[in-house]
């Protein structure tokens, strides 16, 4: 199903005359993937960087919900996407959740630069069927997320998802 998905992903951004319905819900879909991988991640942090990550990933996943309902409701407006997306990101990835994430550990903080990223690429990926302007990845991490990071990631989402990434050299 993940290798579906992220296929789908590299279609809507790829293929033109997808519909805005269908690059919403594969995105969706792709960023439901990285939020996933984050919560079985939780586990093995350190207990205090668990206690910043776990409400972080909630949050996440909250938000992700509420996308959900956005893009249900989107009909088939490219614009009331867009809308879903930049909300999402905006929550997840506002100054005060960014700030709890940088009081981490350098390993954790290192790791949840993945996570966030990846997660930008999945808004992004929407973004660019809809010909939106895409997103900066946030800093959370003193270094950014690698190529090879980002691809492993990606990989656990799908290997598809990671030809993605290494293709547009996220």
């Amino acid at each position: 199903m993940k290798k579906l998905l992220a296929s789908l992903l590299i279609v809507t951004v790829l293929i033109v005359g997808c519909t805005a319905q269908q690059a919403a819900n594969t995105a969706d879909q792709v960023i439901h993937g990285i939020l996933n991988i984050a919560q079985a991640e939780e586990a093995s942090l350190p207990p205090a960087d668990a206690a910043i990550m776990t409400p972080w990933v909630a949050l996440g996943n909250t938000l992700a919900g509420q996308m959900d309902t956005c893009i249900a409701g989107g009909g088939s407006k490219s614009a009331t996407f867009i809308a879903c997306f930049n909300s999402f990101s905006s929550g997840l990835l506002s100054p005060t959740e960014l700030a709890q994430l940088r009081i981490m550990s350098a390993s954790s903080q290192s790791r949840v630069q993945v996570i966030a990223t990846a997660l930008i690429v999945g808004v992004n990926g929407a973004m660019v069927a809809y010909k939106a302007a895409t997103q900066t990845a946030p800093v959370i991490a003193p270094a950014p997320a690698t190529p090879a990071e980002l691809r492993q990631l990606a990989n656990q989402v799908s290997p598809a998802f990671a030809d993605y990434v290494a293709e547009h050299r996220l």
